[in-house]
């Protein structure tokens, strides 16, 4: 009897053990939670970057919860702990545009309900960040390298098809851009060079995979990319086509091993990229440069009050845009929009934490393939300023993906 009390003592003991120290439970079956873990991520940015705007696949919503639920449940069962920024980060960011509604209900300025829904929508990705955590961050590039690839041969093989078979290529132009509104297909001038420019929505992720194979000696990757390179230069927009410019630039000069060519190299590098930008952003005439020249305008004219400067409009709130002679929510200028609808203080603090990964990224010590990968986000984010890119679901999934790899380096530092 005193064996029997004695065997539930220590089995009662080792229970409690368990307990305590939050062992990870074993399960009968062999699971592999971690590859399960990597491929609702690979499934989430494949459904978010191919069909940006839910029109194909109709699955956004449905693989975000689903990833979340799951990162959720890995962390308890199996004891993963993330970075405590990883939880504050999204909360604040989730937070952003419920303050955005309140300031446009005390200004009187909430006309548009439904554009601030999609913001908390679009915003509610940024929660995926501590799912990210939990993936290696080598495996996240790779993730997002290959799906960027795929879009530069969406783009790549859209131009085959118009060259090859006009007739296909106007049934790919109704299924595109009329039916799916996955594209912008348009011919646009350049420098008086017209040109058809092909842009899928979520072009400017291909720098990641620009990036990625640029810096990687593997067989093969080079010609990733330089169809990663064509695909950007085909989308026919300014600031991707410069974007993938600096990209290639930059490793240019990386390859030189002498400090003295390198620098003359990226002296002349840098005069030839800013005097193209200087000829791009003189082309007044030209349709796009003409909206966006009447937009900042109208943004100076929206913010010239000092209360509106401070404190915004708040989200929902419209403005008439010259560049469109219409009365709109948002446009393609992302960073201003940020100080109309929240104000320059907010505005400043939601860039920072953007930006952070890429101060990170140049002030610490890193391997050249990493910092680079920093090199292609900043690149992003950039573009994301002149296009609706950063708001959005695929903007905080990139956002998440840059603070994941942050946060992983330096937790790997600490070790």
């Amino acid at each position: 009897m005193f064996a029997c009390n004695y065997e539930l003592y220590k089995d009662k003991q080792l229970k409690y053990k368990m307990y305590k120290e939050r062992m990870p439970i074993e399960f009968p079956l062999t699971i592999n939670a971690a590859k399960i873990m990597h491929g609702l991520i690979a499934v989430l940015f494949f459904v978010v970057l191919i069909d940006p705007t839910g029109s194909l696949f109709h699955a956004k919503e449905i693989v975000f919860g689903i990833t979340f639920l799951y990162a959720i449940v890995y962390m308890l069962l199996y004891n993963k702990r993330v970075n405590i920024y990883s939880v504050i980060i999204p909360l604040a960011m989730v937070a952003l545009p419920f303050l955005g509604i309140i300031l446009a209900n005390a200004f009187g300025s909430y006309d548009n309900p439904e554009f601030a829904l999609g913001q908390i929508k679009a915003l509610m990705f940024s929660l995926l960040l501590p799912a990210f955590c939990l993936v290696e961050g080598e495996i996240l590039k790779k993730i997002v390298a290959r799906i960027g690839l795929c879009i530069a041969c969406i783009i790549f093989a859209c131009y085959l098809v118009g060259l090859i078979d006009p007739a296909s290529f106007a049934k790919l132009y109704v299924f595109m851009v009329e039916e799916k509104d996955l594209a912008i297909i348009s011919v646009r001038q350049f420098l008086g060079l017209p040109i058809v420019a092909i842009f899928y929505r979520t072009a400017p992720v291909i720098l990641f995979a620009m990036s990625y194979y640029l810096y990687n000696e593997k067989k093969g990757y080079k010609l990733f990319a330089t169809i990663s390179f064509l695909g950007l230069l085909f989308t026919g927009s300014r600031t991707p086509m410069l974007a993938a410019l600096s990209l290639f630039l930059l490793y240019l000069a990386d390859r030189v091993k002498n400090t003295r060519i390198k620098v003359i190299l990226f002296v002349l590098m840098s005069s030839a990229l800013i005097v193209l930008v200087l000829l791009l952003l003189g082309e007044t005439t030209e349709e796009s440069n003409m909206v966006k020249f009447g937009n900042v305008l109208s943004y100076f004219e929206a913010l010239s009050n000092t209360p509106d400067l401070i404190f915004g409009e708040g989200l929902g709130s419209t403005f008439y845009a010259m560049g469109r002679s219409e009365w709109v929510t948002h446009s393609e200028l992302t960073y201003l929009d940020l100080i109309r609808i929240y104000g320059l203080p907010v505005a400043l603090i939601f860039i920072s934490i953007v930006f952070y990964p890429v101060l990170n990224a140049f002030t610490k010590k890193m391997e050249l393939t990493d910092n680079r990968y920093f090199a292609a986000y900043a690149l992003y984010m950039i573009v994301a300023g002149t296009n609706p890119l950063l708001l959005s679901s695929t903007g905080m999934c990139v956002f998440c993906l840059g603070w994941a790899l942050v946060l992983k380096l330096e937790n790997k530092k600490m070790k």
